[in-house]
């Protein structure tokens, strides 16, 4: 079944100008917790954090998915993977969805209104053959190895150059690429946290690609070095950011901007015994950070528990939209306290290696279910949003009862749901990419970059073997 989305008019927000120019950075493969207003003990994020004091943060804000492909497809349609159908099949790992032409998605409806829709993005999950490209005037794409990629400062000027030429209110997505592995950060930031660790010598980087489910983590001090390393990258965004708002600023276009900072998922580093993202739906992969900033109230930080298609919903009453066909809430009446019904939950699905997965995660504890052995395991949730121990034996009847019946709300129920497929990747390019990023394993074998490759284990629809 395809979901149809009807918008109606309705009030916008108050407190933001009318119609305001809304740009949304992605920040790909950034966790919550590596941001220094959200606790991290490096200066990873000094830009990042000013423009949250001075704005709007949510320490406790949630993607649909712990990997590229459905979470992207939530953030630009506002339904959940179990509704847009686009990731991993269930139990075809082989294949994957993309998204049905009837799903109106934000940029369609954005445009709709008036706006003009631009969208730089460099992840080879976000491929046109995934039709996420639906409603954008410009769909500026390029795909992605570990080694080589579109930097953010040129994406930047991409998207700012449509946006120097878009007539009317223009809503400019852009997606950075830097703190994907192989976490080489540009000079001069390479070295800033890591130079003269002694573990340096101990780890190749590029080694590490495509060992999401791994079950062996290095030493302390290896880890240590490879989290240092994610930070110089996660620097080099922070820049880049400081550029495109001082962009903004040189065209008088700050002040009525709406910006967006997210991510699309976390990164792993052995906190539940793996490494990379793809593989689980905990915290470190779906906790991502959530900033607003420009022409938008102070409110500071807002510790209700948020999700992507809630900050689609905020978006759609930006424009002047309503959203009663989406799931989500009206991000600005939570951030105000006006929200007349959200259940302060947030739900992810859909993982790219092994079984398929749903999880959903309150103010108290998240409940992480596989569909392949119907059981499921429940962790604490700290102030900070982190799992760091399971629910204790006196509280797991009760918090799994509420955390299934939180799933059951909002899925319908606790089966797996197998989706669509329809995207055979058949061009060697984007194969290749695919490969170099972790997500294929195997030779190879498309006879040529038009010829669809065969149905095998191995051919370039394979998403990586199970774990």
């Amino acid at each position: 079944m395809f979901w149809f989305i009807l918008f109606a008019c309705t009030s916008q927000p108050h407190t933001l100008p009318a119609k305001p120019d809304i740009v949304v950075v992605v920040i790909d493969t950034t966790r919550a917790d590596h941001l220094g207003v959200y606790g991290h003990v490096r200066p990873t994020s000094p830009f990042m954090d000013e423009l949250a004091r001075k704005g709007t943060w949510f320490p406790r804000a949630y993607s649909s998915s712990g990997w590229t492909l459905p979470s992207m497809a939530s953030l630009l349609s506002g339904l959940y993977p179990h509704q847009h159908l686009v990731g991993r099949l269930a139990f075809r790992g082989s294949e994957f969805g993309k998204l049905d032409s009837g799903v109106v998605t934000l940029a369609e409806a954005l445009k709709g209104e008036g706006y003009g829709t631009g969208a730089v993005v460099n992840n080879t999950f976000m491929a046109p053959a995934f039709s996420l490209n639906q409603g954008f005037d410009l769909y500026s794409y390029n795909g992605a190895t570990n080694t080589e990629h579109r930097t953010a400062m040129e994406t930047i000027q991409t998207g700012l150059d449509w946006l120097d030429n878009s007539a009317g209110p223009g809503f400019l997505f852009l997606h950075f690429m830097e703190p994907h592995l192989n976490y080489k950060a540009s000079k001069p930031y390479l070295g800033t946290f890591s130079d003269g660790n002694p573990a340096a010598s101990d780890i190749e980087l590029e080694a590490l690609v495509g060992k999401s489910h791994r079950k062996t983590p290095p030493s302390v001090a290896v880890q240590e070095y490879v989290r240092q390393r994610y930070d110089e990258e996660i620097l080099v965004v922070d820049d880049a950011v400081a550029h495109l708002v001082g962009q903004l600023k040189a065209r008088g276009r700050w002040k009525n901007t709406v910006l967006v900072i997210t991510s699309d998922h976390g990164e792993e580093f052995w906190d539940h015994g793996g490494f990379e993202h793809g593989h689980t739906l905990m915290g470190e992969l779906t906790r991502v950070p959530l900033i607003l900033a420009g022409a938008v109230p102070n409110l500071g930080r807002v510790d209700a528990v948020v999700e992507h298609v809630d900050l689609v919903a905020g978006l759609l009453a930006v424009a002047g939209l309503g959203h009663a066909e989406l799931p989500g809430t009206d991000l600005w009446s939570i951030a105000d306290g006006t929200a007349q019904a959200h259940d302060n939950t947030a739900l992810s699905e859909n993982i790219l290696y092994g079984p398929p997965k749903v999880s959903i995660v309150d103010a108290h504890a998240r409940l992480e279910f596989s569909f392949e052995s119907n059981s499921g395991s429940l962790w604490a949730v700290d102030a900070d949003g982190t799992e760091r121990r399971r629910v204790s034996p006196a509280e797991r009847n009760a918090t799994g009862k509420r955390l299934s019946e939180a799933i059951k709300a909002k899925r319908g129920s606790m089966l797996p749901i197998e989706g669509v497929g329809g995207v055979t990747i058949s061009d060697r390019e984007m194969f290749n990419q695919l490969q170099s990023l972790g997500y294929i394993d195997g030779p190879d074998l498309s006879p040529s970059p038009t010829t669809a490759a065969p149905q095998a284990a191995s051919s370039p629809t394979a998403a990586a073997p199970t774990p």
